[in-house]
């Protein structure tokens, strides 16, 4: 009987043995310990065709290994590791990361590749699980001297960096620009310009907030046409057909024309665009001023060499119909269309809006327009500066000890310059505008 039991027991563990080897020969299959994986797998960057799941996870520890070990130098320094670097308003700063703040999941990455396929980043697919040490990224912008703006979403912006340092590259640039937090860059102010305009409580009140809100976006890598925004408003709003009669037709467009914005408020808010960027980084592309300074700009030294000429066309359209009151053939004017003559355009090179408000206030009994810039703060600061001379001199002055001078015209430069934050005792010229104003 006792034999039998034996017999029993010995048949017992011999089922359960194949079970556990089969058990572990399917595993083993199923999870590459013992076959490779197929040709063309990669988990990251790394590939992996051809091993094992062992042999995988030393490939890819080899692979973080060497990208730790890179080196590169900044300033005639050598730092240890491979370049991070955070930019911020067109490549013009750089925050360089630590890399041992970065954690690599070596097994999980390897456990949860899927044989055969390629990384596949945005579904999860063969990529390299990496972390980074909490709140370092936002530490690292927020005590950095130069950023004076840290408002950013870091979440996004530690998926984006953990995104490429999986990828283990070399040399890795990220731009933040884009993961500024715009509802407070809307309302970070930065600098404003006030033009002398005595109409300005009524064009802020019936012309730009009817027309343009209450602010208009500088959007990021974008040029930016002032005629262009305004035709875009003005074909918004609806028009109101009008009947005339012969010998006031002249007089008719002109009131139409004094709906929208007529050439004295075209230059007025031309020219305090103009001049509130002339502090960023902005680049200016096409300008045009007049042949003689308005008389709209007072006083007009305040103005030269900053006035900014915008011009539209309005061409109307005409129809002939009976007169519903009196049944006579009347002509009406049905509509209205614009065109460009002369325009400001300039770009936009950061990666992040800018908001120009435009506002009304009096000082000393005088109306100004007051134009204020909003968003976040430039590394570097940019300025301007203003020369003149009479029409045919050749002599250069500041154009504020000058008086009387329009009566021989006005011979002006403007020189947009930078500071650069690192080198903050020199100043740059990267910009430079001649104009003539010819004598009245």
């Amino acid at each position: 009987m006792s034999k039998r039991k034996n017999l029993y027991a010995i048949i017992v563990f011999l089922v359960i043995l194949t079970g556990v080897i089969i058990w572990l020969v399917i595993f083993s299959l199923d999870n590459n310990i013992i076959t490779p994986y197929k040709d063309g797998t990669q988990v990251g960057y790394v590939y992996i065709g051809g091993r094992t799941s062992s042999q995988a996870e030393n490939d890819l520890a080899n692979a973080i290994r060497k990208w730790r070990n890179n080196s590169y130098i900044v300033d005639g320094e050598r730092k240890e590791g491979p370049m991070i670097a955070l930019s911020y308003q067109n490549d013009s700063y750089r925050l360089y990361l630590d890399h041992t703040k970065f954690s690599f999941d070596i097994e999980r990455s390897i456990q949860r590749v899927q044989d055969g396929r390629q990384m596949d980043y945005n579904a999860g697919i063969n990529i390299i699980y990496v972390s980074v040490e909490e709140g370092y990224i936002e530490n690292l912008i927020r005590s950095d001297k130069y950023i004076k703006f840290t408002d950013f979403d870091y979440e996004a912006l530690e998926r984006e960096v953990i995104k490429y340092v999986s990828f283990l590259f070399k040399e890795i640039y990220i731009d933040i620009g884009p993961f500024i937090d715009e509802t407070v860059s809307q309302e970070n102010y930065l600098h404003q310009v006030k033009i002398n305009y005595a109409d300005a409580s009524h064009f802020v009140n019936y012309k730009f907030n009817y027309y343009l809100g209450d602010v208009i976006e500088i959007k990021p890598k974008t040029q930016f046409s002032l005629a262009d925004l305004l035709i875009e408003a003005f074909k918004e709003k609806p028009f109101n057909e009008v009947v005339y009669t012969e010998g006031k037709r002249t007089e008719i467009y002109n009131d139409i024309i004094s709906n929208y914005f007529t050439q004295n408020e075209l230059s007025i808010f031309a020219t305090g665009i103009f001049k509130t960027i002339l502090n960023t980084n902005f680049r200016n592309i096409e300008r045009h001023y007049s042949s003689a300074l308005p008389d709209i700009f007072k006083p007009q030294s305040d103005y030269i060499g900053y006035e900014a000429l915008v011009e539209l066309n309005y061409a109307f359209e005409e129809t002939v119909k009976n007169d519903p009151v009196t049944s006579q053939p009347a002509t009406y004017i049905t509509g209205i269309s614009f065109s460009t003559i002369k325009d400001l355009t300039f770009y936009n090179p950061n990666r992040h809006s800018y908001y120009i408000r435009v506002t009304n206030t009096v000082e000393n009994g005088e109306n100004y327009l007051v134009f204020s810039l909003y968003g976040p703060p430039f590394v570097n600061e940019y300025g301007y500066k203003r020369s003149a001379g009479d029409y045919n001199s050749t002599i250069e002055y500041e154009i504020v000890t000058k008086v009387g001078a329009s009566r021989n015209g006005y011979h002006t430069k403007l020189y947009r310059t930078v500071k650069y934050y690192n080198n903050p005792d020199l100043t740059f010229i990267f910009d430079e505008f001649e104009y003539i104003y010819m004598p009245k």
